[in-house]
């Protein structure tokens, strides 16, 4: 007999090259996990409704043209907004990583999909792209993603837009880079919406799984902190829908 699982929806396709890692880290975690194609998401809205975790994988949706993740994020607020209004209403749990949240950003998901965004992610402020690992520290750990999170721990960025610029009174910002790496106000790195079901970051947890994809070498204890984002939506998710 099949075991009654949360299910969790990774988007793919259209640029986005980041989908295999997140659909990995999710069934890690125990999730049932589905790939399903931006197009069929966007043409069958209802979709959502079967799963409890939205994921937007990092990537470069649509080859970042006019702005990264603009004209993803104009597709999916012209058809989903609604339904992606409601999937917040049912508790359930969204997460945005890199390209990823910048699509979140692009469409306000941080407070509520409303249509007076004040916050951006824009280019570093030194104008490059990067990619490397860096060190990172939780400010708060109240979201359902990062409970009982309280160490830092090093994750990898690779980005050019990455600097989070604006007002930030209707967010929570949750982690930080140790160090300035690209401008971002308070060098911020991830925030979620004030419920804390939305989690938008730039560094990318999904490819912080296991010891050997760090060039760093850092103990052990850096992936069980990665590998418990995951872990704390499969157990909140258990928890709420279960």
């Amino acid at each position: 007999m099949e075991l009654i699982k949360p299910k969790v929806l990774v988007l793919y396709g259209e640029g986005i090259n980041a989908h295999q890692e997140l659909l990995h880290a999710f069934s890690k975690a125990g999730f049932l996990s589905e790939l399903v194609h931006i197009n069929q998401f966007i043409s069958t809205p209802s979709l959502i409704r079967e799963f409890h975790v939205l994921a937007f994988p990092g990537g470069f949706s649509f080859s970042d043209e006019v702005k990264s993740g603009e004209l993803l994020s104009l597709l999916i607020k012209e058809k989903l907004k609604e339904e992606l209004q409601n999937f917040i209403k049912s508790k359930k749990l969204i997460i945005g990583i890199c390209n990823g949240f910048q699509v979140l950003m692009e469409l306000n998901a941080f407070d509520d999909f409303k249509d007076d965004r004040v916050l951006t992610l824009t280019e570093n402020d030194h104008g490059k792209f990067q990619n490397f690992w860096t060190e990172v520290e939780v400010i708060q750990n109240e979201s359902p993603w990062l409970k009982n999170i309280t160490e830092n721990f090093y994750l990898p960025v690779r980005h050019k837009e990455g600097r989070l610029f604006g007002d930030i009174s209707n967010i929570k910002p949750v982690l930080k880079y140790k160090e300035d790496i690209n401008g971002s106000i308070q060098n911020i790195a991830g925030v979620t919406s004030l419920n804390g079901q939305v989690f938008g970051l730039m560094p990318h947890p999904e490819a912080a799984l296991y010891d050997f994809l760090n060039p760093h070498f850092v103990p052990s204890a850096n992936i069980d902190i990665t590998n418990k984002i995951f872990t704390n939506a499969y157990s909140y998710s258990l928890k709420e829908f279960f």
